[in-house]
């Protein structure tokens, strides 16, 4: 988004908000080091999920950001926390830096590497809030230093006022996209630029200044085995927690899912129990080595929950997730379930009434471009009740920077019955994630209903992957791997009816 700005503005700007920064107290540019001794490597490893520890202190200023790419190249740092001390400076060079830690998906909080006294003398102000807001997690306590805004401020006889006006829009766009509340802004504005209004860490973290190492719970019905599953997610800034609601039979069958590959047990031969704490207290408690189960990158926990425990959960803030095996410690997670209730309610609800669960409504027809469609095939699964084959559709590739788009497609039979789908991805390339939205359609590409999914990292050898690298342009897509089609569900049916399925599962 700021890229986007063009040189001359971007330059006028800085003009006007540095202008405000006279009046402070002289400040040497930001500089950066990183805590990389033996003990600090334990802390990190202990306190930060790993993360490696970066000080940034001093003034903001034009080119911050990039001495910071530079410091974290020559440093070879993929993982960090970013520690703020610093009265402010560049207002756009401070969103250049919060946008560049977003990026490299650094977390960020307020110190220094040395600090006198008891209470912490570090601060974060002004245009350094900004550049703290780019963290992914963002983290601030009682023990932190302070985090300050103000209202920024330049030589009204040379800033027009559109100039200022551009300035106050990219500030509150910058604050939205990095997920601050642009209350935020308003309260900034309310505050005289030789003043600092400094955010306690509960009002922080109502303004989304602050999230202490977690983003809000997203649930939402998915498609399991063809199956509606509520799904419910939260990510950390060390783990993943993952609920899946499913229903059978008018019984809810809940699986939690903890992912930290950083501590994660890797023998599960010594589980004593497994079990759920409910606002801290015990809930589903079972012991022995089935209590659990690894799954790939994750820890699985599933239980059936009846309706008593049902109820419990509609009334529970945060269900901690447990492993233990008979240690001084144990392993686990949190979730939030708060925000959660309602849709959780409803699904408990549906599955007790044997009413069909569906997810929003589904357009009139699936997404597609007309015209000639290029099918890049990607995998096919053979069998009797279980196979599909999956294609992605080179002219829907569209890439802008780090970002693309692309259009899939699948056809398949799940339990003895075909079915067809057309999944929408978005794909962060930098970020080596995947977000889609999957509709179910007819033979004909008429929508039944639609899903919408998370951002989710693409392993390694997964069709995601695949898809990643096709729509990132970093595969290659050779002759013998193409289909050319006006009509893709032509295909696609051709691959059920004719293939694989014309004696037991053809639709004549």
């Amino acid at each position: 988004m700021l890229r986007a700005l063009s040189l001359t503005l971007a330059l006028g700007l800085i003009a006007i908000v540095d202008a405000a920064l006279a009046q402070t107290t002289p400040e040497t540019p930001m500089a950066f080091t990183v805590a990389e001794s033996a003990t600090d490597r334990e802390l990190q490893a202990l306190l930060d999920g790993g993360d490696q520890t970066i000080y940034a202190a001093g003034k903001i200023t034009p080119g911050t950001t990039k001495r910071f790419r530079d410091f974290v190249t020559a440093k070879r740092i993929t993982q960090a926390r970013v520690y703020f001390d610093s009265s402010g400076g560049s207002v756009v060079e401070g969103m250049e830096l919060g946008s560049a830690i977003r990026e490299l998906h650094f977390n960020t909080d307020v110190g220094a590497a040395v600090d006198s006294g008891e209470e912490a003398h570090s601060m974060c102000a002004s245009a350094c809030a900004y550049s703290y807001a780019g963290g992914e997690s963002r983290f601030l306590n009682k023990g932190s230093g302070k985090l300050g805004i103000h209202q920024f401020s330049g030589d009204r006889k040379k800033a027009a006022t559109s100039e200022t006006q551009a300035v106050s829009g990219l500030i509150v766009a910058y604050l939205t996209e990095m997920g601050v509340d642009a209350k935020a802004f308003t309260l900034a504005a309310m505050t005289e630029p030789d003043s600092i209004l400094w955010l306690a860490p509960d009002v922080a973290e109502q303004l989304g200044f602050v999230n202490n190492g977690k983003l809000p719970t997203q649930a939402e019905i998915q498609l399991v085995n063809m199956a509606p599953v509520l799904v419910l997610s939260q990510i950390r800034y060390d783990r993943k927690v993952t609920v899946g609601f499913g229903c059978s039979r008018a019984r809810v069958i809940m699986d939690v899912g903890v992912d930290n590959p950083r501590d994660m047990p890797r023998d599960l031969r010594r589980l004593t129990s497994a079990y759920f704490e409910l606002d801290g207290q015990v809930a589903l408690m079972k012991r022995g080595i089935g209590a659990a189960e690894i799954n790939g990158a994750e820890v699985h926990i599933a239980r059936e929950i009846d309706e008593e425990t049902q109820m419990r959960l509609l009334k529970t803030g945060t269900m901690d997730a447990w492993l233990e095996t008979g240690g001084l410690y144990r392993w686990g997670g949190p979730i939030d379930l708060k925000d959660a209730h309602e849709k959780m309610g409803d699904f408990f609800q549906q599955c007790a009434s044997g009413q069909t669960i569906t997810s929003a409504a589904p357009p009139r027809s699936a997404p597609g471009p007309s015209g000639l469609h290029e099918l890049v095939f990607i995998d096919m699964r053979p069998g009797k009740d279980n196979a599909s084959i999956l294609f992605i559709d080179r002219p829907t590739i569209r890439r802008t920077g780090t970002m693309a788009q692309v259009a899939a497609y699948t056809a398949g039979v799940a339990a003895g019955a075909p079915f067809y789908a057309v999944s929408s991805y978005e794909v962060d390339c930098a970020g080596v994630r995947t977000k889609k939205r999957t509709y179910l359609s007819t033979k004909e590409g008429e929508a039944l209903e639609s899903v919408q999914g998370i951002w989710e990292m693409a392993m390694p050898a997964t069709n995601d992957h695949f898809v990643l690298q096709l729509a990132c342009g970093t595969a290659e897509i050779t002759r013998e791997n193409t289909i050319r089609t006006a009509d893709v569900f032509a295909t696609l049916r051709r691959f059920i009816e004719k293939k694989m399925y014309e004696k037991d599962y053809g639709e004549k």
